[in-house]
């Protein structure tokens, strides 16, 4: 998957090529266009000669005064017009240019997709997910869209039971770290994650941090211990420990149960209606 996805960006990288290409044809156009002009200019043609040379142009740029729905029909017109030819000329090439560069490219990309869609299903029938219902069709469909393999793949071992897929339910150890450092102040959450996965999404998701993962960390960070400023001002105005032992206590388990409901809850509709 790594290998295609590299291979689809060098064929992404190719279009400055074409692009190059639409540029001097641009400029060739261009050339020409304003030769035309300078020749229809010249006072010394005669009225049958000067009617040759607009009839020639009609010729030579009738499909952009056609898109223009314009008619070249003497100096003044070509005058007049002559900006809008110009754009349209440049317009119409590189739009030609890119249809271009996109069927080169799209037989290729297609065949980078089925290697990739390819190299998923092997992994997926080495976990055995295949028992599941996952086929290369489904695979292929969530590739062409631009699904990320690694993310993919641990979304289909999830939906295998725990003792068959080799993967731990709820918090990693570094969420668990991450809640940690978020008891002297819950702010240190947000940085404590960003050191441990290098600030890369991705790197979450490979780990095996969900969406319903995530919302249920965010339940249980909004809910747990409060921050110890917050227990020691409870401490001080209730002028006891068991009030700020009680809070402590109770909004974290009052977290706990909150962010397993959402994690029960999301894993539900996950993995019945998506």
């Amino acid at each position: 998957a790594a290998k295609a996805e590299m291979e689809a960006q060098r064929q992404a990288n190719a279009w400055k090529d074409t692009l190059g290409q639409a540029a001097v044809e641009t400029a060739n156009l261009n050339k020409k266009l304003e030769n035309y002009k300078r020749m229809m200019n010249e006072s010394n043609l005669t009225q049958k000669e000067r009617q040759g040379l607009i009839s020639r142009f009609n010729k030579d740029f009738r499909s952009y005064i056609s898109n223009l729905g314009i008619e070249i029909k003497s100096v003044k017109d070509l005058r007049d017009h002559y900006s809008e030819l110009a754009q349209e000329a440049q317009r119409a090439t590189y739009y030609r240019m890119m249809e271009k560069a996109k069927q080169q490219a799209l037989p290729k990309l297609d065949a980078d997709r089925d290697t990739a869609a390819n190299a998923l299903i092997a992994q997926v029938r080495a976990l055995g997910l295949d028992k599941l219902g996952v086929s290369f069709n489904d695979i292929d469909r969530w590739v062409s869209k631009g699904a990320n393999g690694n993310a993919l793949f641990w979304y289909l071992a999830k939906k295998m039971p725990k003792d068959k897929s080799g993967l731990t339910e709820g918090f990693n150890w570094k969420l668990d770290v991450a809640l940690i450092s978020g008891v002297g102040a819950k702010e240190v959450i947000a940085s404590s994650l960003g050191v441990l996965y290098d600030n890369n999404v991705e790197f979450m998701r490979a780990d095996g941090v969900t969406p319903v993962v995530a919302l249920s960390f965010l339940v249980f960070v909004l809910f747990y211990f409060p921050c110890i400023a917050t227990i020691s001002a409870i401490r001080e105005e209730s002028g006891s420990w068991k009030w700020a032992t009680f809070t402590a206590v109770y909004t974290t388990v009052l977290a706990w149960f909150l962010s397993a409901l959402v994690y029960q809850i999301g894993n539900l509709i996950v993995n019945n209606f998506l």
